[in-house]
């Protein structure tokens, strides 16, 4: 090629080598005659739109990588038609390049001699160090080889080695088949890559291919190098790679690390770059002398090539005991990170997708580091919640810590982020999905993964699958499954218990951005830290104080949160300016006056000087001036007046060549959500109506519209004003999106965006609640109500009560913008929906005054219905505190009111509480049991199976504690297929229960026990507060079969968990046990405490406790406790059932 074309900025200069995929060129940057390489891919795979998309992905990935071990990528484009003209076709317009670092001492497959150990440790340990950085920002090789590591002869410039060609180049077959071959290269090649299974990719697979690297520098050739080529691949497959021959000495375990680098199975493997590095320092070293001449690099101390993978400080547990690095005690590297300002003056073009350094905050970074030791030191929960205004760092802080965690190997790292009208559990259920590499997949596809999956958790059970899949799929599961609503839902009790079971292999966190748009990750926090038991798991949360109204669910929630021992508030202020200016140089180094410029505006804020100088860049602005970029007094720039409004220029600037329909279109991807699903936005645009669906059976596709979607979304990406995911793409901060609702609205758009999207939702996939929301921002008030209200009895139904709330407080003020009458019936209906939400979520003095308010104005107003459930909701609530006689008074007015307002439900669950609370305080008695079979026959009537299951559970019961324990079983019989089928855990602990029951009274302790722990395993499963009740059954279970320290330690976890619930007539009985083990073991000082205790809490008659409290008095007696023992026998005497 005689004529040397120019690239963008950069000058091609000396042909440098030509391979299979294209040519590699030396080129110079024009502005600051900086050296770089550029990678020019010229097969004609090369040019297919679909692989220029992916290949302009990986780019985007990898250029967010900043470590020492990596090779910078400056530039990313496509060669333009007048170069094709200007070459005489050799290099064809449209073909991709890529411009890089330039390093120019050859790579690891140029080497003439072979490796010392010491040269061979030193490399293997840079590039699990390079790995490690960079799988922990969720970036996968794909192709480690010789020929892509390159050698280092700099040491000013990083390590030996350098890692190069991040699967960018290697996305298609030799044949050029953009999507017919495989990643990768033969020799090198996982088993998962050789069949085809990309969801199996993860750090295991670079790990395999640097362990076949490791063979061939050890052994002097490939594995595999022996057999023909087109074998290799189904050697892997077949024969695994084989053992070690070292043309070299190494340490005598070497082979079996090699041997746990090329496992067939990548379960087998080093989980964690961070895991074989540690294995592979714990080898030692060899006999040989330490070599004075190096063939990769100058003499000097191996651990200065070592940035990532350094562990400072003590650690937590002896090395010899663990199968994975300890975590530190702190977070600081042995070595700092040297300078990041790589050929600066030469990478404006990816400027946008670089990360800054991240600097300051060394105390937060302290507190947040601290919460992970303390998670492994006590083995329990924990949890951090940053809070801050906009653009200070939250989101930065927290992803800098798991990312530190997650490349030392100390923790298993999760990422959520909620949105305002984000589907149940979405935020919480993407992120398992895609931990489990479920993203994207059909259900039956999806439960095949689960099945494999779930079983290396101790999830084998059938039953657990089909529940997993129930929260991690709900949108694809029948209608009738459905969880049962508890003080602690089962959904979170699920994901509660699924954390646990990942954190037995090494600690979780579970990093979750805006919490205060998330109610359910809120709940699972405070499930998680009331059970310490649940194991090793950090969740680190962000929100913003501006965005939580006082006196809201959330702000309620995130009030009780922080208030729990486990939890601590960081509140983030502006960064400190020497902290922001060295951030700022980090970035791109800036003259004196426009980086004072650019600190005075930002006052402070990190996202805003990033957004700022990326703005500068976007719009041309920034000009080289020897070592530093400035902007020219001729340039013409408004300075925008807050972050929002500079996201609005960006989002301006980046529409500026779009047409109409693009803006149109950009506009409702936003109105949608911050995450957007491709198909979902496609319809809405295209169909909203769905004509065509309802026409032709096909959804309206105009492939014009479709194609300016997909080059908008680039330039999203290349802007980092949208991040890329397995499930889809989403706006990088809410920021964005607010800025596309402003210009939305201020072209008169907002509500006929809002409009088409609640059409689709009608006729799609439902979501009551969120079609609600879009009827509201487009001003249909009357129509968006009633889908409110659905809306949160569909939250009530598939994830529990506070995201039902949560769409009920969005219904209060529908309905105080409608300006409805007091006398409306709405007004009892949300009243009374709230009080029984908030009495399932433990809030009792919220939900009295709830249900008050419907009693006070009810019966002015007609609303008879409304006021025998406030009734009844009054009634249980002063149950649970012992006042029964009140209890009873008020469940008897509410009886009324229902017969009155002929509500027959309402008026069988009165019948059931009255039944249930009678029972309670009387036993065996016939009132009670008619009752009960008058609220079964109701439910019968109208067809309420699920309470036709509770109360014919509940009858059998009766019919034990009356000694029928044929009737009983019976009983228990008939509900339990209805239990089954509504796939119930609850209740088929109930039916378990009877049985138990029935056991004990049949003098079989061992089924007895064994009812009760089937009964415990049911209800720990569903998340049911019962559990406890299970849990003392248990206990004086085992206290009657006379294993007094069994009966303890189940009474002692129960009395914890009770005490978090505050469910006090549970506390007593718990004591009542405590006294009797106490007893029993002769323990008068505990005994003295579980009494004194006693007399604070009420006390519930009960036949267990009765036993329970005579079995201590006449140990004390015997003991010569007599002031004890008559207090004990005052006790039995409360504990007596009483007559009616």
């Amino acid at each position: 090629m005689d004529f040397l074309p120019t690239l963008g900025a950069f000058a091609l200069e000396q042909h440098l080598s030509t391979g299979g995929m294209g040519e590699v060129w030396r080129a110079r940057h024009l502005g600051s005659s900086a050296p770089v390489a550029v990678k020019l891919l010229t097969s004609k795979g090369a040019r297919d739109p679909r692989v220029r998309a992916r290949l302009h992905a990986e780019a985007r990935a990898v250029a967010a990588l900043q470590h020492p071990g990596v090779v910078v990528i400056l530039d990313y484009g496509q060669v333009s038609p007048e170069v094709e003209r200007r070459t005489l076709g050799h290099l064809a317009a449209g073909s991709p390049y890529l411009v890089m670092e330039y390093v120019g001492g050859g790579t690891l497959q140029d080497l003439s001699a072979p490796l010392s150990w010491f040269e061979l440790r030193a490399t293997l340990l840079a590039l699990l160090d390079a790995l490690a950085h960079s799988h922990a920002r969720g970036v996968i090789h794909r192709d480690i080889k010789p020929s892509n590591v390159l050698i280092n002869r700099d040491p000013a410039a990083g390590g030996p080695v350098k890692l190069a060609d991040f699967g960018i180049a290697h996305q298609f077959d030799e044949a050029g088949d953009p999507f017919g071959g495989l990643a990768g290269t033969p020799h090198y090649m996982a088993p998962e890559q050789v069949r085809g299974e990309w969801r199996d990719h993860g750090p295991w697979t670079d790990l395999y291919g640097l362990g076949c690297v490791a063979w061939e520098l050890a052994c002097g050739a490939a594995p595999f190098a022996d057999i023909p080529r087109g074998q290799v691949r189904s050697a892997h497959l077949k024969l695994g790679v084989p053992p070690l021959a070292p043309v070299v000495p190494v340490p005598d375990r070497f082979d079996a690390w090699i041997a746990q680098m090329v496992d067939p199975q990548p379960r087998r493997r080093f989980q964690r770059a961070a895991d074989a590095a540690w294995a592979l320092r714990d080898l030692g070293t060899v006999a040989a002398p330490r070599p004075n001449d190096f063939t990769l690099a100058p003499a000097g101390d191996e651990s200065t090539s070592i940035i990532t993978l350094s562990w400072s400080g003590a650690l937590t547990a002896p090395r010899h005991l663990r199968t994975h690095p300890p975590v530190p005690d702190t977070w600081r590297a042995l070595v700092p990170a040297p300078d990041s300002k790589v050929l600066a003056a030469a990478g404006l073009g990816l400027l946008g997708l670089r990360t800054p350094p991240f600097v300051g905050r060394e105390a937060e970074r302290d507190a947040l580091w601290a919460a992970l030791n303390e998670v492994v030191t006590t083995g329990s929960p924990r949890a951090a919640l940053v809070r801050g205004a906009a653009g200070v760092g939250k989101s930065r802080l927290v992803d800098w810590i798991a990312e530190r965690a997650d490349e030392l190997g100390a923790a298993t790292v999760l990422r959520a982020s909620h949105v305002p009208e984000e589907a149940p559990l979405e935020a919480l259920r993407d992120a398992l999905v895609r931990y489990l590499g479920g993203a994207r997949l059909e259900r039956d596809e999806a439960l095949a993964r689960l099945t494999a999956a779930l079983p290396a958790l101790g999830l084998a059970d059938p039953f657990d699958v089909e529940e997993v899949a129930e929260v991690l799929f709900p949108e694809q599961t029948p209608r009738q499954a459905r969880f049962e609503t508890d003080a602690l839902p089962t959904p979170y009790a699920l994901l509660a218990r699924l954390l646990g079971r990942m954190a037995r292999s090494r600690p979780v966190i579970l990093r979750v951005d805006d919490v205060h748009w998330g109610p359910g990750t809120l709940t699972l926090a405070r499930r998680l830290l009331g059970d310490p038991d649940m194991g090793q798991v950090l969740l680190l949360m962000t929100a913003r104080p501006d965005r939580v109204e006082p006196g809201t669910m959330v702000a309620r929630m995130l009030e009780r949160l922080t208030a729990m021992p486990g939890a601590r508030v960081l509140d983030l202020p502006p960064l400190p300016r020497s902290s922001l200016g060295a951030m700022v140089d980090g970035l791109l180094p800036l003259a004196r006056p426009l980086r004072e410029e650019l600190l005075d505006m930002v006052d402070g804020a990190p996202l805003y000087a990033i957004q700022l100088v990326g703005e500068w860049a976007q719009r041309g602005l920034l000009r080289p001036k020897g070592a530093v970029f400035t902007i020219p007094r001729s340039a013409s720039y408004a300075v925008p007046r807050d972050l929002r409004a500079l996201t609005r220029g960006r989002l301006e600037q980046l529409l500026e060549g779009a047409s109409p329909v693009g803006r149109l279109h950009l506009e409702r991807a936003a109105v949608l959500g911050l995450r957007v699903d491709e198909h979902e936005w496609a319809q809405a645009c295209d169909d909203p109506e769905g004509i065509a669906l309802a026409t032709s059976g096909i959804i309206a596709f105009s492939p014009t519209a479709a194609r300016e979607r997909a080059r908008l979304v680039e330039a999203l990406l290349d802007q980092r004003l949208a991040v890329d995911g397995e499930d889809g793409w989403r706006f990088a901060h809410s920021l964005v999106r607010e800025a596309l609702w402003d210009m939305a609205r201020d072209a008169g758009r907002w509500a006929e965006h809002n409009l088409a999207c609640a059409r689709l939702l009608a006729r799609t996939h439902g979501q009551p609640g969120r079609r609600g929301v879009h009827l509201v921002r487009a001003g249909a008030l009357e129509e968006a109500l009633p889908l409110l209200f659905e809306g949160a009895e569909d939250l009530r139904l598939r994830v529990g009560a506070p995201r039902a709330l949560e769409m009920l407080e969005t219904a209060e003020q529908t309905m105080l913008d409608l300006d409805l009458e007091p006398a409306d019936r709405r007004w009892g209906v949300l009243y009374v929906r709230r009080a029984a939400l908030l009495s399932a979520t433990g809030d009792d003095e919220e939900a009295w005054d709830e249900a008050e308010r419907v009693r006070q104005s009810g019966a002015a107003h007609g609303w008879g219905r409304e006021v025998a459930v406030a009734l009844a909701i009054q009634g249980d609530l002063l149950a649970r505190k012992g006042a029964f006689d009140a209890a009873d008074k008020l469940l008897r007015r509410a009886l009324r009111a229902a017969r009155k307002a002929e509500a027959p439900l309402a008026e069988a669950r009165v019948l059931h509480l009255l039944a249930s609370q009678r029972h309670r305080r009387f036993g065996v008695h016939p009132d009670t049991r008619a009752l009960a079979e008058r609220s079964l026959a109701i439910r019968q009537a109208q067809g309420d199976s699920e309470n036709v299951a509770h109360g014919l559970a509940f009858l059998a019961m009766m019919s034990v504690d009356e000694g029928d324990l044929v009737r009983a079983r019976a009983l228990a019989g008939r509900a339990l297929p209805l239990f089954r089928q509504l796939r119930k855990r609850a209740g088929l602990a109930l039916c378990d229960h009877v049985e138990a029951e029935c056991a004990r009274r049949e003098g079989d302790e061992q089924a007895a026990r064994d009812g009760y722990a089937r009964a415990l395993k049911h209800l720990e499963q569903s998340g049911s507060t019962q559990a406890e009740v299970m849990r003392l059954n248990l206990a004086v279970t085992e206290l009657r079969r006379g294993d007094e320290p069994a009966a303890r330690r189940l009474a002692e976890e129960a009395l914890r968990r009770l005490t978090t619930l505050e469910w006090l007539t549970m506390l007593g009985l718990a004591h009542v046990f405590l006294a009797a083990c106490a007893a029993t073991r002769r323990d008068r000082a505990a005994l003295t405490r579980a009494l004194d205790a006693l007399e604070k809490l009420p006390v519930v008659p009960d036949p267990d406790g009765l036993w329970a409290a005579g079995a201590a008095a006449e140990q004390a007696r015997r003991a010569g406790w007599r002031s004890l023992a008559v207090r004990l026998d005052d006790l039995a005497e409360g504990l007596r059932p009483g007559a009616p």
